[in-house]
């Protein structure tokens, strides 16, 4: 019996982004990156910008809070790093919320007072993806 399952990435992107230097800064390895120009793997296209991102990898869930907060606490104590590269390299914060709904079991997918201020520190969007299977 499949379940359903939530994934939120954080995402870092911007012109002269470097995968190699923004680990270096935060000191975290990142779940993937990609450099502009690079092959878009199964498309016929390449990548219009560079990215660095972080996320939980698909989780069983029945509330997104649970993800964010994971995301959250990798990120404690970096935010000011975050908000200096996205003023010094004019970088693009974004949070990927990925929920993919098994069975008609679908997450709670509120974003409380506490998950919108730590978002807004960030000037981070959110971006939300869902796929319902059953």
């Amino acid at each position: 019996m499949n379940k359903s399952t939530v994934n939120v990435y954080f995402l870092i992107s911007g012109e002269g982004l470097k995968p190699t230097e923004i680990t270096e800064k935060l000191s975290l390895k990142p779940t993937g990156s990609w450099m502009k120009g690079d092959p878009i793997p199964g498309k016929n296209r390449c990548r219009v910008d560079s990215c660095w991102f972080l996320g939980t990898g698909d989780e069983e869930s029945l509330d997104i809070t649970e993800q964010f907060s994971k995301v959250f606490t990798i990120l404690h104590g970096k935010q000011s790093v975050l908000v200096d590269m996205a003023c010094d390299y004019d970088f693009e914060y974004q949070f990927n919320v990925v929920v993919q709904v098994e069975n008609g079991i679908k997450p709670a997918m509120n974003l409380d007072r506490s998950l919108i201020k730590e978002i807004n520190k960030l000037n981070a969007s959110v971006d939300f993806d869902l796929y319902i299977y059953s």
